[in-house]
């Protein structure tokens, strides 16, 4: 009726999916041509060409969308001298993907009579990573694919056939792209037995009821350990009572908000406790955090109290309200009226993250929310009353609730990691061994580094979440479980153990009681392998933003899929994943500016407000890169008339925002790199490498000792460059936090050194790290530890595949 070739058809349907699968809304890949015309019908030879077809949703009419690539392919013969090849090799491009419509089927086979259907999924290695033919037969149409079985699993490769046959069929019924809906009934079922997550748990019970009845189980088991102090169930248990006295004294309860500032300290539990016993909500406060923004967040919660350590006033001198401090809380009466319970539905905690516009959010979840998740972690983890958990997440982290809650409502022992050894991977090692902690959580870098590099006796399960997780196999005797989950959806939302070197660490299947759909901008379910947003429905659904009822309701939404209790609203991640085809999920990136940086949400966007403040700056960029570790890092471009220090702009930065927020990197260039659409052009960005450093003048021009040497290659292999002197900060020349977590561990095994990380943060050379570790050997220490860690070293080693010449 269109006048469009069925071989154009069948590309532009091939294109379609093909762009759905690679996320995208354009595809690009070869057909072939055979070459043959009139004039050459007398002809003998080989005349097939390649040529290219490239596919684009700037249309969203399907008859015009097809006839777009009728065209395209007629005119590309036109030029068939100059073949998809010769483009590809021109331009130095790598074709992985060929489509091929034959009018003529050599053979077939006919499944059920349908008018399309997959003939044959064939594992053979052809020079393209998939080949996929349409043959015609019979008036029907069969496919036949073939696939490098070292880069494709056959069931991917079956989804992607269904999905073309499904497509064909939207393409004949429907009139515009945007109605198509490539998975079928079969993989609608599949994905519905994913989400068969349903738990019977008692629902009824809040954090305080589960506490409560371990405390009265248990009375004299420890309950919390910090540093040398130690506190039984019913010691934690009468002081939060006392707590909760004072805050109902006051007057407050439900849905008030209670603000916390204070250090790692033993009353991370007790005050969150006592804030709850009492129905309020608590707000925890890192005290690291600029004043600016501690103090945005206490008045947006309309705090009715702080509970705060004197020496952290003057981080909020503008508050003016309630104080209670935590000298003054041994002091505190007894709690003579116990105040009513909170119940599920009741406001839990405020928690806070970066906002588009620059301005933090906070987050509202509920008690329900976090009783549903510690019922999970107790189950999954084998958490008992015999366990030992270790509390490594920052108070104002929502991964501290998975630290605490789950531990004290199983009875089981907590651990606060005291701030001098949270970045000493050596010396948390020697903790965990003397108090044979079983589980524990940490930042997805640190946490991975710590697999790897430590042996901790008696540890049972490792969590690490908060950034992606690159290939990681400890192989070591507790279990590594790799999860993911936004603040809104408490905590986490999958979990993964990595039992193997995966190529690509998935992200895990859902919890208990939990729904999860990848879908389409249009919200319609996607296939398996197919990558889309993800959005998520269950117990962890928080209530939303506090003050924000329009990106509540734009986030939040009615559930399209279900109206089963406890299901009924779906929060919107932004974050783009795929389901595999067992039902793990792979996670691929964000589809906005948001970042995972050291575990906290951030969004590029408030990076880029603040940095444009700053005097002198014209224009800003700010991007995310990828590090070799799966983490990422800020780098920030700038413009500006004048020449801008960058110490000091950074020193601005952390005035105003979180430690986390303050570039890695930052270079003036001349301007901003633009798309054709007037966009930054993230990829120019990527390509800017930092300027050769100026020769320092100070720089010892006399050959390098054996130690300088030595320094200097470890440096360089953490860093990844040796772009740097041996008298050069090294802090300004591209170490962060986890590399100095890294140089340290590895300063340890070679030396027997233990240096310490958040001294070498506040600046430190190749100069100064000789002189501390020739200190360390003179002193007498160096003799007994290298013992130490001849002592610890294994017997014998495997050889690696070098030297086994593979």
């Amino acid at each position: 009726a269109h006048g469009i070739k069925t071989s154009a058809f069948f590309t532009g349907v091939f294109g379609f999916v093909l762009a759905k699968f690679a996320g995208a809304e354009e595809s690009l890949f070869s057909t072939i041509y055979n070459g043959r015309s009139p004039k050459l019908a007398r002809s003998c030879g080989m005349f097939v060409k390649t040529l290219p077809v490239y596919c684009n949703e700037k249309t969203d009419d399907i008859a015009q969308y097809l006839r777009g690539i009728d065209v395209q392919i007629d005119n590309n013969r036109k030029y068939d001298l100059y073949s998809y090849a010769d483009v590809c090799a021109d331009l130095q491009i790598n074709p992985q993907v060929l489509f091929t419509y034959q009018g003529d089927a050599l053979h077939s086979v006919n499944f059920g009579g349908q008018q399309i259907s997959v003939e044959r999924i064939d594992s053979t290695d052809p020079k393209s990573a998939i080949t996929f033919e349409v043959y015609r037969e019979n008036g029907g149409f069969f496919v036949t694919l073939e696939y490098r079985v070292d880069l494709y699993e056959k069931d991917t490769i079956l989804i992607l056939a269904h999905c073309f046959e499904k497509a064909v069929s939207e393409f004949l019924n429907k009139q515009n792209l945007s109605e198509i809906d490539l998975a079928d009934s079969k993989q609608l079922a599949l994905i519905d037995s994913f989400n068969q997550t349903d738990k019977d748990y008692d629902t009824s019970k809040t954090v305080v009821d589960l506490f409560r009845e371990q405390a009265a189980a248990n009375p004299e088991n420890t309950a919390v350990v910090y540093l040398d102090k130690r506190y039984t169930y019913k010691q934690v248990d009468e002081i939060s009572d006392k707590i909760a006295g004072y805050i109902s004294s006051l007057g407050i309860g439900k849905e008030d908000v209670v603000s916390i500032l204070i250090p790692r300290c033993e009353y991370m539990v007790i005050a969150s406790l006592g804030a709850s016993k009492a129905g309020a909500a608590y707000q925890p406060l890192d005290p690291s955090y600029p004043s600016e923004r501690l103090e945005f967040m206490l008045k947006d919660a309309d705090a009715k109290l702080l509970i705060a350590g004197k020496q952290l006033l003057d981080r909020v001198p503008n508050y003016s309200g309630k104080v209670l401090l935590l000298e003054e809380i041994p002091a505190l009466p007894e709690c003579e009226k116990i105040p009513e319970a909170p119940k599920p539905q009741d406001l839990f905690i405020l928690l806070y993250t970066s906002g588009s516009t620059g301005v933090p959010k906070g987050v509202m979840l509920e008690h329900g929310n976090i009783a549903s998740f510690c019922n999970w972690y107790r189950n999954y983890y084998k958490l008992t009353a015999q366990s030992k958990a270790a509390a490594y997440a920052s108070y104002g982290f929502d991964a501290n609730m998975m630290d605490m809650y789950p531990t004290l409502t199983a009875g089981a022992e907590l651990y606060i990691i005291s701030e001098d050894i949270r970045l000493d991977l050596m010396a948390m090692e020697k903790y965990f061994n003397e108090n044979e902690i079983t589980h524990s959580f940490m930042t997805t870098q640190v946490g991975r580094q710590f697999a790897l590099e430590t042996d901790c006796k008696n540890l049972k399960y490792l969590s690490v979440g908060g950034e992606k997780l690159v290939p990681t196999y400890p192989e070591k005797n507790f279990k590594f479980v790799n999860i993911y989950g936004p603040t809104e959806c408490t905590i986490c939302v999958t979990s993964f153990e990595v039992d193997q070197n995966y190529l690509r660490v998935p992200i895990g299947k859902a919890l208990d009681n939990t729904k999860l759909y990848v879908v389409d901008k249009h919200g319609r379910i996607l296939p398996p392998c197919v990558p889309g947003e993800l959005w998520i429905a269950g117990y962890g659904v928080s209530r939303g933003y506090l003050n924000r009822p329009e990106q509540t309701a734009k986030t939040f939404i009615k559930n399209p899929f279900t109206d089963e209790k406890g299901y009924e609203r779906v929060y919107r991640t932004g974050d783009i994943v795929r389901y595999l085809p067992d039902g793990n999920i792979d996670f691929v990136g964000r589809n906005d500016g948001q970042v995972k940086i050291r575990g906290f949400r951030i969004e590029l966007s408030e990076v880029e407000k603040v940095i444009r403040e700053f005097d002198g700056i014209k224009d800003a960029a700010v991007i995310a890169r990828s590090l070799p570790s799966g983490g990422q890092s800020i780098n920030a471009y700038i413009t500006a008339d004048e020449k801008i220090d960058i110490a000091k702009l950074n020193e601005f930065i952390e005035s105003r925002k979180p430690y986390y927020m303050v570039p890695e990197a930052t270079m003036q260039i001349d301007e901003i790199p633009l798309t054709v659409n007037g966009k930054v052009d993230k990829r120019k960005l990527l390509e800017i490498k930092p300027e050769p450093k100026e020769q320092d003048s100070a720089e010892p021009t006399r050959a390098l000792t054996v130690l300088e040497k030595r320094l200097s290659e470890i440096v360089a292999k953490i860093m990844g460059h040796e772009d740097f002197g041996i008298s050069e900060d090294l802090m300004r020349a591209g170490m962060n936090s986890l590399s100095v977590i890294k140089l340290a561990v590895e300063l340890n095994k070679q030396f027997g050194f233990e240096a310490k990380v958040k001294q070498l943060m506040k600046g430190f050379s190749v100069i100064s790290l000789e002189n501390e570790i020739q200190d360390f050997i003179l002193s007498g220490n160096f003799a007994a530890q290298s013992q130490k860690v001849q002592n610890a070293r294994k017997p014998t080693y495997s050889l690696s595949k070098t030297q086994l010449g593979v």
